[in-house]
């Protein structure tokens, strides 16, 4: 398994891409869930530390060097009086703590946490999926040599995050349709699956109910949670739109909002359908009880009035349920009412074409006696 196709680029134009609302553009930080921290309570250690933990991704590619792209952050980190800056892509944690001495006394707190979280040297020591690559570190295992790493091996077992010791991805939650070797290890796949967090509709407003971004807004949870979907939505049409030009591969995206979007189209009721539906009903029952030519046995008016006291009754059933506060579902609205017509109908029908016959009541000691 050489040539796995790992779409990191992808990826990033996709959490990239952000969402306007009222005015107001939404990035996917500004949504996502991010890993909690205890505070150093040094403004400089602190405001490092905020731009330095990023969203919480579960991906194949934390795997390899790449998967430090998806992280960030957006703008480079620098150190006063240090000349160079940091992303994920170029930062050693533990590196940057040996070497920044006027800083020591402040960033030992700061190796406390690397080390008891297994952030260690982050993503620089993690082979690359091209070690041509200029940003591919030096210290990446393949970049002298220069050869592509054996996928398979690297993604049997799982990967592990930012901070090795607490974000550890299963191997079935990243891969899947999986085909081993004798030795165990995975020899090809179908499917690769990246799994981004977001904040919930109550985190999402604790978050920002006292920042200016918000201000003027009357921020509420309700809010929240319309950006929160709103996002979603975009970040969705963001990937099918991808796919058309990704033809080698089918991208696909799944999200909370879509699936509840779905349950919602499927949930509406057609009013035209059902009441086709019991128009067509209400003719056939009224048809097939009708006898022209012998008006006593004829049954249509029954036929016709057993239709509609099934229609009166899962009105009144789908009234009451909304009335007692129920909320209703695609199979309240798509199923229930016809399958309730079709079992009332055909219980109605049965009992109409089954008459006793005067010569089937026996008679015991000159009084009728009905078998059951």
């Amino acid at each position: 398994m050489h040539l796995l196709p790992l779409p990191s680029y992808l990826l990033r134009g996709l959490l990239a891409s952000s969402e306007s609302l009222k005015g107001r553009t939404w990035k996917f930080r500004d949504l996502c869930y991010i890993s909690e921290y205890t505070s150093f309570e040094e403004y400089l250690i602190d405001d490092i530390v905020d731009r330095l933990i990023p969203c919480t991704i579960v991906t194949p590619l934390d795997c390899f060097w790449e998967g430090a792209k998806l992280l960030g952050p957006e703008f480079p980190i620098h150190i006063p009086t240090y000349n160079n800056t940091f992303r994920w892509t170029n930062l050693d944690p533990v590196g940057l703590i040996d070497i920044s001495e006027a800083y020591r006394e402040y960033l030992e707190p700061m190796q406390e946490m690397f080390n008891s979280t297994g952030i260690g040297h982050g993503y620089v020591d993690r082979p690359c999926l091209n070690p041509q690559d200029p940003e591919c570190p030096k210290t990446a295992p393949n970049k002298a040599s220069g050869q592509v790493p054996d996928i398979g091996y690297f993604l049997t077992g799982g990967c592990k995050g930012f901070a090795k010791k607490l974000m550890e991805w299963p191997e079935e939650l990243i891969i899947g349709g999986t085909l081993k070797n004798s030795s165990g290890y995975i020899k090809s796949a179908e499917a690769l699956q990246t799994v981004i967090q977001l904040k919930g509709e109550q985190d999402m407003y604790n978050s920002w109910r006292n920042h200016d971004k918000v201000a003027g807004t009357r921020w509420s949870r309700e809010k929240a949670l319309e950006v929160l979907d709103a996002w979603q939505r975009k970040f969705t049409e963001t990937v099918r739109n991808s796919s058309s030009v990704n033809s080698t591969q089918d991208v696909n995206a799944f999200t909370s909002t879509a699936l509840n979007d779905l349950l919602a189209e499927f949930s509406e009721m057609s009013v035209i359908r059902v009441a086709l539906g019991y128009c067509l009903m209400v003719i056939y029952a009224f048809l097939t009880m009708l006898k022209i030519h012998d008006g006593v046995k004829s049954q249509g008016g029954v036929g016709l009035g057993g239709v509609v006291l099934v229609t009166f009754s899962v009105a009144a059933s789908l009234g009451f349920c909304a009335w007692i506060g129920i909320m209703f579902n695609a199979a309240t609205t798509q199923v229930l009412p016809f399958l309730a017509l079709g079992v009332g109908s055909t219980i109605c029908s049965y009992w109409l074409i089954q008459p006793i016959k005067p010569s089937e009541i026996p008679f015991v000691a000159g009084r009728p006696q009905f078998s059951s």
